[in-house]
């Protein structure tokens, strides 16, 4: 009863328990995120200090500021200055640099340079720590040439604005709720991993989207690795092999210079022959008088050049770096999806979720946010190419385009029977063939009466087996290898007729009319 009572309270008691972890982070936001503001609440605001100018004129209500460097001096304080504000409007940016003479100092200190941008209002309020007893306080401004600021702008010890960060307050309470639901008690690890659900595929899809969304985001933060293809004739390798491709050729110009040079290769080979870094082009191929890009083409022929042929511009290789990235999270998730079904099908959904969130960070995107260049859209190509030939390897239960659908399609029709075995894919194979064929328990099973032996999959089991007691159990003697796994020799002896697609190793026999016996194979 004690039992039953504590698993009836358990939902109420988990929706009190995200409640308070909601409620914690809201406390967070608003005292310890913001403890500037309940700080600066705690100081008297300094009215009046004499306050000098140079560099800027007073004109009105605001300060016009002529020098590249304008000073702000504030003397006769004596008391502590714990907060700076510099209110800058929409679109100013500006360094500043503080410096204050107090009791254990006689000379100005200086604080390192603080950027306050105009759109960022937690930047214009500078946090200060000089002495209790500040008896002047400079502030030099820099990068404001020819504008303007109010002459409230630069105040002492004002009240710092309390500022709720919502994606901050949303990101912190999702991370911990995640975090709560995922310890060892959850109720969330009963539930198994079946991407034929339609929520989890669903809710799969959804994270993958969000992380490709972070992803896009963080691409364009590295601004100088964006520009490079710009200056760097390096890396407009791929935008010339796909000019190239568009006019018959492979190459990407010629290379008269390195003709005279026995190894181009060799950097003291190509000193002697008097060869500077101008001379030639850096990082590329070089063979017989041309270069070449030597990265490889499939990026072009993928991407790049289809980009190419339908705009007239060249994709940038941030775009297609993203695109690699999609490709290759979500081929990470269809492997681990193949990887669940084949060995470990018991398990929970949110650990397969946290799998394709893990491996889809550490698979080298994050590498992509800090140098987005051309150099790695060759390893994110291999990558993505890698992890997708992966999942369709053999052994798996994966029948899309399976020629064995074909042909049990077409025997069927011709009015024939058939009995199939395959102890991965029967699942799959009774969904999409139904009633319509008979399953044999084992590979031995399936030979009973049978008059001919088909094999269209190269599992392990199905490449020694007893040639003995297939032929004992089947009703003929035809064995088709569909694909190429078997040789005469082993059949030695049992009355069986090998006849393997598109071979004919030594030892086989070819009945007389073996031709019309292949084409009714």
């Amino acid at each position: 009863m004690l039992v039953e009572k504590e698993k009836a309270l358990r939902p109420g008691w988990e929706g009190g328990a995200l409640a308070a972890i909601v409620l914690a982070v809201l406390l967070c936001e608003l005292f310890l995120f913001n403890y500037k503001h309940w700080e600066s609440l705690l100081y008297a605001p300094v009215e009046d200090a004499a306050c000098s100018l140079y560099g800027l004129e007073a004109v009105g209500d605001r300060y016009e500021i002529a020098e590249e460097e304008a000073v702000v001096e504030f003397s006769g304080i004596h008391r502590p200055v714990a907060y700076l504000s510099l209110a800058l409007e929409e679109g100013q940016q500006a360094e500043v640099v503080v410096g204050a003479v107090d009791e254990a100092n006689a000379s100005y200190l200086w604080t390192p340079v603080r950027v306050v941008r105009g759109d960022l209002a937690a930047s214009q309020y500078l946090r200060l720590h000089f002495g209790r007893d500040v008896q002047k306080l400079r502030v030099v401004i820099r990068g404001l040439r020819g504008g303007s600021i109010s002459r409230e702008a630069v105040a002492l010890n004002p009240a710092a604005p309390l500022c709720f960060s919502w994606p901050r307050f949303l990101l912190l309470a999702g991370g911990i709720c995640c975090l709560y639901l995922l310890r060892c008690a959850s109720p969330f690890y009963r539930v198994g991993t079946d991407l034929t659900r339609r929520g989890q595929w669903l809710l799969t899809a959804a994270c993958i989207a969000l992380q490709l969304l972070f992803f896009h985001g963080m691409l364009g933060w590295n601004t100088d690795a964006l520009a490079w293809p710009a200056y760097m004739e390096h890396h407009r390798q791929y935008y010339r092999l796909t000019e190239a491709l568009t006019q018959g050729r492979v190459d990407i110009g010629e290379a008269p210079a390195l003709e005279v040079v026995e190894n181009p290769y060799d950097p003291w080979a190509r000193a002697a022959a008097g060869l500077g870094a101008g001379d030639f082009k850096w990082d590329h191929a070089y063979y017989d008088g041309s270069y070449y890009v030597y990265f490889g083409v499939v990026p072009v022929v993928f991407f790049y050049l289809p980009f190419y042929m339908l705009t007239g511009r060249h994709l940038p290789h941030a775009d297609c770096i993203f695109l690699l990235g999609a490709l290759l999270m979500v081929g990470i998730a269809y492997l681990l999806w193949q990887t669940v079904r084949r060995w470990f099908p018991g398990t929970p959904y949110i650990l397969y979720l946290l799998l394709c969130v893990t491996m889809g960070a550490a698979s080298g995107l994050g590498y992509a946010v800090y140098k987005p260049d051309l150099y790695l859209v060759p390893i994110l190509a291999g990558t993505a190419l890698a992890v997708w030939g992966l999942a369709f390897k053999p052994e798996t239960d994966d029948m899309r385009c399976a020629p064995a659908l074909t042909l049990i399609g077409e025997l069927l029709d011709e009015g024939a029977t058939a009995t199939v075995y395959d102890h991965v894919a029967m699942d799959e194979c009774r969904r999409l063939l139904g009633d319509s064929v008979d399953y044999a328990s084992d590979m031995y099973a399936a030979t009973v009466d049978a008059d001919a032996l088909v094999l269209l999959t190269e599992w392990k089991e199905f490449r020694l087996p007893s040639w003995a007691v297939i032929a004992r159990t089947m009703r003929g003697n035809t064995v088709i290898d569909g694909r190429n796994i078997y040789r005469a020799s082993d059949m030695a002896g049992t009355g069986l007729r090998l006849y393997p697609i598109g071979s004919h190793p030594d030892g086989i026999e070819l009945p007389e009319n073996h031709e019309n016996d292949s084409q009714n194979a």
